[in-house]
């Protein structure tokens, strides 16, 4: 997993002694800890950098440091020689009580250059950080200096890095059993949208969930649709995210960010599934097809679950097939399997708007967890 390391510069003392100083020995230090772990991908941030056009500066530094995993701060006094109290710059402040409160102080390192004044006059909150000091001593040879200070960073940088490496253990256990969920409720989705003829991947997955309301519009509006595609229980999508959720390790290990976006996926996947209670909301066309043939789990193999079906595509006379879906269905809703249905028109702007909302707590959940889904080939569904 990529770590990024965000910088929190000031420009109010020289920047050979500060900005351009600090940052150079963080390149140095990320530079010797790379070499030494070669799996490893560590980046430097900072401020708007690599952001196109004008963007909102302030939404732009909390939103990298959202999404970052260290965070380094130069807290040196601006003021050195003022009579009155000593004060870091503001703006650095600012971002790291955002640091603090988003990453925790286990993920923040803080810098401070001691030529301008004493650990001691720092506010209270801070001095007790345990900042990196510097002081160059020669101003006409830094190199001790910047070799002291980049010595100090790399055994800083790597003590968090070694104790997020155990947690990117636990997280991406916990996000591979739930982007298992995720992936399938793409799936699902994918199939009511296109059907079973259309290459189903994760570039196609990225381009559904980005539809408007006005593309779902488009995309559904007096289509008909396979019973077997459309009848699924949603409930039981609930379920199963649901289970995940009340085990103990998720509870104990799961991050805020995590658990919330999880909750509205679960909100989503409610307001689907109470639509879908209602009756009269696919009507069968009276079209039947004899392309597919529905099988029950069951008959194939007594541990898969109650009301667990699976669809074949037939491909010859001798009734042999391939499986192309599965999925949970009522056994009420199991007879229109094969029937083409259309949702009732009094329904259908309910039915876009759920498939929004679905879509965009999805993309919650991804964004949340690494803008990335974790697929495994041996439970990965298709």
């Amino acid at each position: 997993m990529k770590k990024t390391i965000f910088y929190s510069w000031q420009s109010d003392s020289p920047n050979n002694k500060n900005r351009s100083f600090i940052e150079g020995c963080i390149k140095k230090a990320i530079g010797d800890i790379k070499s030494d772990n070669l799996h490893l991908d560590i980046a430097i941030d900072r401020d708007t950098m690599n952001v196109g056009g004008t963007p909102d500066i302030v939404s732009t530094i909390f939103s990298k440091i959202d999404n970052t995993s260290i965070f380094i701060a130069d807290i040196s006094f601006i003021n050195p020689t003022s009579e009155g109290r000593k004060t870091p710059n503001p703006n650095v402040l600012v971002e790291l009580g955002y640091a603090a409160k988003t990453l925790g102080w286990k993920n923040i390192i803080c810098v401070f250059n001691a030529e301008y004044g004493k650990i001691e006059d720092l506010p209270f909150d801070l001095r007790f950080r345990r900042p990196l000091t510097y002081k160059i001593e020669n101003q006409q040879n830094k190199s001790k200096d910047r070799e002291y200070l980049t010595k100090s960073l790399k055994t800083a940088i790597n003590s968090i890095i070694q104790e997020e490496s155990a947690k990117d253990e636990i997280r991406n256990y916990i996000k591979q059993q739930v982007d298992k969920e995720i992936l399938t409720i793409c799936n699902h989705s994918f199939k009511i949208f296109y059907g079973y003829d259309n290459n189903y991947s994760l570039e196609e997955i990225w381009k559904m969930l980005n539809l408007t309301e006005d593309d779902i519009n488009y995309v559904l509006f007096e289509k008909k649709h396979l019973g077997f595609t459309v009848l699924k229980d949603w409930k039981d999508y609930m379920d199963k995210i649901e289970t995940i959720m009340n085990q103990p390790f998720f509870t104990q290990n799961a991050e805020p960010k995590y658990i919330s976006a999880l909750i509205k996926v679960l909100r989503s996947l409610e307001m689907m599934a109470t639509l879908f209670q209602h009756n009269n909301l696919f009507e069968n066309t009276g079209e039947k097809s004899s392309e597919f043939k529905i099988v029950d789990g069951k008959e194939m193999n007594p541990e898969n679950p109650k009301d667990g079906y699976i669809l074949l595509k037939n491909l010859n006379k001798e009734s042999q097939g391939v499986v192309i879906d599965f999925g949970t269905i009522r056994k009420y809703n199991i007879q229109n399997g094969l029937n083409y249905m259309s949702i009732n028109s009094d329904d259908f702007m309910k039915w876009v708007k759920c498939i929004q909302e679905l879509f965009k707590s999805v993309e919650l959940w991804i964004e949340n967890t690494g803008n990335y889904l974790i697929i495994d080939p041996l439970t990965f569904r298709v």
